[in-house]
């Protein structure tokens, strides 16, 4: 999988189009998970969007800051389902103050290679130390969504689920922006006249 330079990834490369790239951002203590959600990320939306990956909550808190501080908006952060307990419900809702209009997802175990690709994954409605944490942190609002690991190699499931929610993300974040700023004289009749059509 090409990867980009690591100053681009960490946001210092780049002119103005690359810093006005928004960001998905997945946190995972476990690095192989991590790389293969890293490449099936980048693979798919790696030209538009920045994937950023981190491997714990306080180095995943801080790119977020940092990203803020770039004024590079965050469209997705993935957590698995696996760190609720560990830090991952607590930087979930530090993630929601820092990027509120930012998608919140759960990555939930599949149940292995041969587990049938449903929206509700196999293993949520087979075991229930995997489903009760994930039904916990959808209930007090922790996350907004869970998406099922994806498969190797293309899980087209997945892809959608992934681009419905960076669809809702970009249109919930131009309701956010004018769509028409009125310019003119501080004074000016005709442009005070616009300002309220």
């Amino acid at each position: 999988v090409p990867r980009r330079p690591e100053a681009q990834v960490r946001g210092l490369a780049g002119g103005r189009a690359a810093m006005t790239e928004p960001a998905m951002l997945v946190l995972d203590d476990e690095p192989a998970a991590l790389d293969e959600l890293r490449g099936t990320l980048d693979r798919r939306y790696g030209q538009e969007y920045l994937v950023v990956c981190e491997g714990s909550t306080t180095a995943g808190l801080d790119r977020l800051a940092q990203l803020a501080a770039d004024d590079r908006p965050v469209a997705i952060v993935c957590v698995p389902a696996a760190m609720l307990d560990t830090g991952g419900a607590e930087f979930l809702a530090m993630a929601h103050r820092l990027n509120p209009s930012a998608k919140r997802v759960l990555i939930v175990p599949r149940g292995g290679p041969s587990a049938p690709s449903l929206r509700v994954p196999a293993l949520l409605l087979q075991d229930q130390s995997v489903a009760q944490p994930v039904l916990q942190a959808m209930t007090l609002g922790v996350v907004d969504t869970y998406l099922a690991s994806p498969h190797r190699g293309r899980d087209e499931g997945f892809h959608l689920a992934v681009s419905e929610l960076l669809e809702e993300w970009a249109r919930e974040s131009a309701a956010d922006q004018p769509a028409v700023q009125i310019i003119g004289q501080q004074h000016s009749a005709r442009a005070h006249e616009l300002r309220g059509v």
